[in-house]
């Protein structure tokens, strides 16, 4: 949990009865984030002027 959210939140949002259902899910995703680059990188967004 990287952002440091609230287990127990995460449990509630995901409609969990759970909280080892949910951080079975967290593990995964853990496991899984490095193989995603970074979603909007700073580089679209230019340097303030009209897009390209």
């Amino acid at each position: 949990m990287k952002r440091g959210d609230e287990p127990l939140r995460i449990m509630h949002r995901a409609g969990h009865k759970d909280l080892t259902t949910t951080m079975g899910y967290v593990r995964e995703a853990e496991n899984l984030r490095a193989g995603f680059g970074t979603v909007l990188p700073p580089s679209l967004f230019g340097t303030g002027g009209s897009p390209s």
